[in-house]
C-alpha cells in the first residue's frame, strides 16, 4: 500500500502541468489589426506601413469600420438604445431621432435673425456627441462596507464608465419623456399624447447640447451627492 502511494506521488510530481495561459486561435506570428482610418493614415509612407502590409494580421472585430461616417461613440449610444430589442428597431429609433433633431434645429434656424443663424448647429451627429460630452460625470459613488456599515464613497471615474453613465442618463431621460408626456388641454384630458422614444431622445439631446434638461440635472445631482459624501473619501483605501 505504501509503495503504491509512493508511486502515485512520483507520477504526480513528474507529470508536467498544463499552462494557465489563455488559449487563442491565432498563432503568435499574427499581429493585431489597425482599427481606425486615423491609425492607417498615421503610418502611411513609413517602413511600418510596408511591414504591416506583408505580415499576417488577425481578423478584425465585427464592429470595426474604416468608414468616415461611422463614429465609435455614436455606435455605443446606438447599441444602448437598441438593447432588449432587435437591431432593426434600434436603427429605426436612431434614424427617427436624427430626423427629429434636424427638424428642431431647422425650426430654430429659420426663426432666428440672419446674423444669429451661423451659431445654430444643425448636424444631429455633432449635437448627440456634444450632449454626451456635456453629461459626463467626473466622480462616481462606490459602496464600501466598513464593519456593518455601508458607505457611499466618492472615487475617480474611468473614461469608459463616464461615457456609459452619460449615455444611460440621456436614454433614461428620453424614456421618461416618452412615458410621462406633458399635460394636454382640459377638454382632451382623457387622451394621452403619443410621444415616441425618438421624440424623447431628440428633445433630451438638444437640451443637453445647450446644458439643459433632465440628464444635465441628473449629473448635477450626482455631483452633489459626491460632494455630500466626501467625508467618507478616506474609506476608499479600505476596499
Amino acid at each position: 500500500m505504501l509503495s503504491r502511494c509512493r508511486l502515485v506521488s512520483q507520477c504526480l510530481t513528474t507529470t508536467p502541468r498544463m499552462s494557465l495561459a489563455r488559449m487563442s486561435m491565432w498563432s503568435t506570428k499574427f499581429e493585431d489589426p489597425l482599427t481606425s482610418r486615423q491609425e492607417i493614415d498615421s503610418i502611411r509612407n513609413t517602413p511600418e506601413y510596408e511591414r504591416k502590409v506583408n505580415v499576417p494580421i488577425k481578423a478584425a472585430l465585427k464592429t470595426a469600420s474604416c468608414s468616415m461616417f461611422k463614429d465609435p461613440l455614436l455606435t455605443r449610444f446606438i447599441n444602448m438604445v437598441q438593447e432588449h430589442s432587435n437591431a432593426q428597431v434600434g436603427e429605426n429609433i436612431m434614424l427617427e431621432t436624427f430626423r427629429r433633431i434636424k427638424e428642431i434645429q431647422l425650426k430654430k434656424y429659420y426663426a432666428a435673425a440672419p446674423e444669429k443663424r451661423e451659431d445654430i448647429e444643425k448636424n444631429p451627429a455633432v449635437i448627440i456627441k456634444t450632449a454626451i460630452e456635456n453629461c459626463r460625470p467626473v466622480m462616481q459613488l462606490e459602496k464600501v462596507k466598513v464593519g456593518s456599515v455601508t458607505y457611499h464613497v466618492p472615487t475617480p471615474i474611468s473614461e469608459s464608465r463616464s461615457y456609459f453613465e452619460s449615455m444611460r442618463w440621456l436614454h433614461l431621460s428620453g424614456k421618461w419623456d416618452r412615458d410621462t408626456p406633458e399635460k394636454t388641454m382640459v377638454a382632451f384630458k382623457s387622451t394621452k399624447a403619443r410621444i415616441t422614444i425618438a421624440d424623447g431622445l431628440a428633445k433630451e439631446c438638444v437640451d443637453a447640447f445647450y446644458h439643459q434638461g433632465k440628464a444635465i440635472n441628473k449629473m448635477y445631482e450626482h455631483h452633489k451627492s459626491c460632494e455630500q459624501n466626501r467625508a467618507y473619501a478616506h474609506y476608499r483605501r479600505t476596499k
